[in-house]
């Protein structure tokens, strides 16, 4: 399976459309995590509340958002996993098996066998980013709360297990991420219960003015 360069630019700008169609699930979802008690508790006007929503999440995602998406870009499914586990066959359907084929091959790759790979890692990509956009609005359709991240890195492990068979999926780097998953609402809601109890006490039960407005001055700033 060889992509014409028409075909290549047609997935480039479908998956340019699906990237937005993603992001509006996101905006639609995801986004509500950063500003809903905001919103809920009426602390500013919704307009207030979008253009900070805007500032600081676009600033989160450019100075700290490195991490988390080379992680997604290359910590489950590397392209070099790819370009070794499929052999110079110019029908991209038959991946490696094993590692003893792999190496023997490994001396033999041409530039057909790389854009073999590249053609599938560019189909397996295009299909998370459909898996995402139909996740995402499903589940804006039916009121439910989904982490965009959780329907990502699902999509790209279903593309795994496709276009690898399983194999070469970096697994410890899947089975740390599931773990967070787990630990990460546990983690905050112990925090959130300690920081619910000091507040009450700090500003519910005392009758100090002064130590309720430094409290109050501090959480704000």
């Amino acid at each position: 399976m060889e992509l014409s360069n028409d075909s290549v630019l047609a997935l480039v700008i479908a998956g340019f459309i699906l990237a937005f169609l993603v992001a509006a699930g996101i905006g639609a979802n995801d986004a509500v995590n950063s500003f809903g008690s905001l919103f809920g508790a009426k602390t500013l006007k919704t307009r207030n509340i979008l253009i900070l929503s805007i500032i600081f999440e676009s600033l989160g995602a450019i100075l700290i958002g490195m991490g988390a998406t080379e992680t997604i870009r290359n910590g489950i499914i590397d392209i070099k996993d790819v370009e070794r586990a499929y052999n110079l066959s110019s029908t991209c359907l038959t991946p490696f098996i094993n590692e003893q084929q792999i190496i023997a091959a490994a001396s033999n790759v041409t530039v057909a066998a790389l854009n073999c790979a590249k053609a599938v890692h560019l189909l397996g990509n295009i299909s998370v980013l459909v898996s995402c956009a139909i996740s995402l609005l499903v589940a804006n359709f039916l009121k439910l709360p989904t982490s965009a991240t959780h329907v990502v890195v699902g999509s790209i492990f279903g593309y795994g297990l496709i276009a690898l068979r399983g194999q070469h999926i970096h697994w410890m780097v899947l089975v740390k991420i599931v773990s967070s998953w787990i630990l990460s609402p546990i983690a905050s809601g112990v925090f959130a219960a300690v920081v619910c109890y000091t507040l009450d006490v700090l500003i519910g039960k005392t009758r100090n003015i002064k130590t309720s407005a430094w409290v109050i001055t501090i959480l704000y700033f």
